[in-house]
């Protein structure tokens, strides 16, 4: 029996184009495809007794087990952050419009709940693929491991992968539209979700300063729109993040 949520939640992905990594999906099949002479070598060198994730932390488990978690996560994550723009969607119509007063309904905070969890998301989806790519290439960044730190050891020790247009397309998106998540106010959305404050929370004091100050440039009543479409845009980014970084592997591991 379909249940009315999901079929509503599938057809507002299908109205704005976004897909899941599910089955067949090419962005799926090139991922496995384009890393599986990597996960090939890390096989060769696994040992006999491999460590028990339920029992171990990341870090001490193989590395072969660690590249399959996280190219699973990988997936995870695209189709969650998904699901978070189908919530956002949906309540959207129903966010308050405020004028003089300041009085947040159940479907704001709904809404805003999967905007920030959204959010979230991609930072880690983004770290999911910085890991990879560490892997990859055995810069063992570790704890430190981010997009910049990695694509910036790759251009100090590999002349060769710098060159290559898939390089050159992630280190464009690291110094344009990654930006939004590390830098900008409150050094990017990314930080301010995970160690600041949430999304809403400076919603509502844009909304105290345009009633005090008259000095916001963009009224808050805009600001749902622009995070819905931020994270509309970026699911789309984080997908070209996965096909560019899995051939990145796939150079250096040929088949």
């Amino acid at each position: 029996m379909e249940i009315p949520l999901r079929k509503e939640i599938f057809n507002i992905l299908k109205d704005k184009n976004i897909d899941f990594l599910a089955g067949n999906h090419p962005v799926w099949n090139k991922l496995i495809n384009n890393t599986a002479k990597f996960r090939d070598h890390l096989l060769t060198i696994e040992p006999s007794s491999r460590p028990s994730l339920s029992k171990n932390p990341f870090w001490e488990i193989t590395s072969k087990y660690r590249f399959d978690i996280l190219r699973k996560d990988i997936k995870e994550i695209a189709n969650a952050l998904a699901v978070s723009i189908g919530l956002s969607t949906l309540y959207y119509p129903q966010v308050t419009k405020r004028t003089d007063i300041h009085a947040p309904t159940m479907a704001d905070r709904f809404f805003w709940y999967h905007v920030d969890y959204g959010i979230r998301l991609i930072s880690s989806g983004w770290d999911r693929i910085a890991l990879m790519l560490d892997s990859a290439f055995d810069l063992n960044t570790k704890t430190k491991c981010s997009l910049p730190l990695v694509l910036s050891k790759i251009s100090n020790h590999d002349n060769l992968m710098v060159n290559q247009v898939d390089f050159k397309c992630l280190r464009r998106f690291c110094d344009t539209d990654f930006k939004d998540l590390q830098a900008g106010p409150g050094k990017g959305f990314r930080h301010e979700t995970t160690h600041l404050f949430l999304t809403y929370t400076r919603i509502y004091f844009e909304f105290l300063e345009s009633h005090s100050t008259k000095q916001v440039e963009v009224p808050p009543d805009l600001r749902p729109k622009e995070r819905l479409d931020f994270l509309t845009n970026h699911h789309k980014f984080y997908l070209f993040g996965i096909l560019k970084s899995s051939r990145l592997v796939s150079f250096k591991w040929p088949k």
